[in-house]
């Protein structure tokens, strides 16, 4: 699902001439994910630009960690991260954002740029749901649900992209 996304087209994604966002796209890739952030966030043209780039600072094995903290009251992220200019340590910034798939969930585990969070049942409506998110593209993989209705308390973990054939999700209480 995710990869069908990326690999659109410019010309798909805005029906107009992909060299037309050659500069934009070239642009794109030198930026580190808090300017890539805000970069996506100008217009459509740009955010449709931004995908490769998004897509190579996601997988790169090189990125640096970044720590996402969620306030319940405003329902707000910070993120915050090193940033790193060919090896000399820029320091720490810190960007906020807005995450409504984090409202009302609870993260079980993260890795390789995925967090699996479980959605709580809202005022005891059936199961709650477990579903993979991509803090930086959006990007989200519903996975089935699950007989118990309530796995608060519980941890998760899994072996690998969601993306991947091989991607294994254990949760445990």
């Amino acid at each position: 699902m995710l990869l069908i996304n990326r690999s659109r087209t410019m010309s798909q994604l805005d029906g107009g001439d992909a060299d037309i966002h050659e500069p934009t796209k070239t642009i794109a890739n030198r930026l580190g994910i808090i300017q890539l952030i805000a970069f996506r966030g100008v217009c459509k043209s740009w955010r449709a630009a931004s995908f490769p780039a998004s897509a190579h600072l996601e997988s790169a094995a090189k990125t640096a960690p970044c720590f996402i903290v969620y306030n319940d009251q405003d329902k707000k992220c910070s993120l915050y991260y090193e940033e790193d200019k060919d090896a000399n340590k820029v320091g720490r910034k810190k960007y906020e954002l807005s995450i409504p798939e984090f409202e009302n969930a609870t993260c079980l585990a993260s890795n390789h740029g995925w967090l699996l969070l479980n959605r709580h049942p809202c005022s005891g409506s059936g199961a709650g749901s477990l579903f993979f998110l991509c803090p930086f593209s959006r990007a989200r993989i519903d996975l089935p649900e699950i007989p118990e209705s309530d796995i608060s308390g519980y941890v998760g973990a899994f072996s690998g992209p969601p993306t991947s054939p091989e991607c294994i999700v254990t949760v445990a209480n």
